[in-house]
């Protein structure tokens, strides 16, 4: 039974807290790992519920356990992780929110020192104005060429694949327009991947790279750099788009590749 805590204005309860923030049951699984093995001080782990369609804990639940059971026993390397059980495993607390816009301006900002994201509905202006600097976002899209959803899907749509990568960047009121802390270019080997494979490497490939960024601003060693002009702001794909890049790949693939 998972118990919703939005309403909950004493988290978190001790100073210094370091929350990871996700909505993704496999990318947040993969990053949280990450973060954990490279040992960059979380303390708590909230789980947003899932925001798009008629999606609940309980289905987002079962999904991802039917691909962790097809996956992890064949020893393909998208190997999924239990979000809560590595959680614990690591020491941290777990909790559960519906929206983090009716949760976070409850929060105890002064005992919050980072809030790292990797998922999450869009965030408010009121909530951004209270965490200022401390909202870090995972973005799995080459910035600043590729904002909003669906990145790896519109770079190889438009014959970029030098341009499928991740971003790491501080939560200003836009979306996916806040200043960069890092950014790391893909290797993507076979241009007949679909957009969800290319998902899956692009954010494995990205998780060290996240763990040594989110160390490093926490130490005061990074400076956020304001993004340079240009780029542009996606969502989802048409059927036409959908068919034309089906065609050219010649595979099928889900385009809801978000998990």
């Amino acid at each position: 039974m998972v118990c919703i805590v939005d309403d909950q204005a004493a988290f978190p309860g001790q100073p210094g807290s370091v929350v990871f923030l996700t909505s993704y049951f496999w990318e947040g699984s993969a990053l949280l790992n990450g973060l954990l093995d490279a040992g960059v001080g979380l303390t708590h782990l909230v789980i947003q519920r899932p925001w798009w369609g008629r999606r609940s804990f309980i289905r987002s639940r079962v999904r991802y356990g039917i691909n962790a059971l097809r996956y992890n026993a064949n020893g393909q390397p998208r190997r999924y992780h239990s979000l809560e059980r590595t959680a614990r495993h690591g020491g941290l607390g777990v909790h559960y929110i519906d929206d983090i816009n009716s949760a976070g301006v409850r929060w105890e900002d002064e005992n919050i020192r980072l809030i790292v994201v990797a998922g999450s509905r869009i965030i408010k202006p009121s909530v951004v104005a209270k965490f200022r600097g401390r909202l870090v976002n995972f973005h799995s899209g080459l910035l600043p060429y590729y904002r909003g959803p669906y990145s790896e899907f519109w770079a190889m749509y438009q014959h970029r694949p030098d341009l499928i990568g991740c971003s790491v960047h501080l939560i200003n009121e836009g979306v996916d327009t806040g200043p960069v802390l890092a950014t790391r270019v893909a290797h993507v080997p076979d241009d007949r991947l679909t957009p969800q494979e290319a998902h899956h490497l692009n954010v494995l490939q990205a998780v060290p790279m996240v763990a040594e960024t989110v160390t490093a601003y926490l130490r005061g060693e990074l400076s956020p750099m304001p993004q340079p002009p240009g780029g542009e702001t996606y969502t989802h794909p048409s059927d036409d788009e959908i068919a034309r890049m089906t065609q050219r790949i010649g595979r099928s693939f889900c385009v809801d590749f978000i998990e």
